[in-house]
């Protein structure tokens, strides 16, 4: 089973792989290829370390998730959640100045390679959703992504809550050494 149009050629698209998909945040995630070929769909790090590999028959209950720029799709019981925004350098969150200069060049960055992003998601959420099972097998529970308010809403308290144990431990150092 292959892709329409790609019986000669695989699909490979650079992707991240997303390692916890109930805390969706940009620093679980790992850089790879995304590769359908000959029936499989595979994704590899960039290290070459292969994340997942399997016939497209083992794959079901595919999601659109993060706003259209990735999916959720389930390999048996397990859920593997890529997305496709492009970054030339990591956003970097904890290194003072030159964190938030790098932080701020991937976040220009990333606005820049948005059109590429979204026509690489695009494709997969063309490619995939015909080839492979829309239900899952008996027995297995599948959890639907975030809608995007409930993605905000999720992180938005996460960041409200960082800041609030910032806050914490910078009142307990004061009372300590005051």
């Amino acid at each position: 089973m292959t892709a329409p149009g790609l019986e000669s050629q695989p699909l490979e698209t650079p992707a991240q792989y997303q390692r916890f998909i109930r805390f969706p945040v940009t620093f679980t995630q790992q850089s790879g290829t995304l590769r359908l070929a000959e029936g499989r769909l595979t994704f590899t790090r960039s290290r070459g370390r292969q994340v997942f590999d399997g016939a497209l028959t083992d794959f079901h209950s595919f999601a659109p998730c993060y706003a259209g720029l990735g999916f959720h799709i389930w390999q048996g019981s397990r859920c593997h959640v890529l997305v496709f925004q492009r970054y030339g350098i990591p956003p970097v969150g904890s290194l003072g100045l030159i964190g938030l200069a790098l932080s701020l060049e991937a976040t220009r960055e990333a606005a820049e390679n948005l059109p590429r992003s979204i026509a690489d998601a695009r494709k997969w959420q063309s490619v995939l959703p015909p080839l492979i099972v829309s239900s899952p097998p008996p027995g297995v529970h599948v959890r639907p992504p975030l809608s995007t308010p409930k993605y905000w809403a999720a992180m938005s308290g996460a960041v409200l809550g960082l800041v609030t144990v910032a806050l914490g431990l910078i009142a307990v150092a004061v009372v300590l050494t005051g």
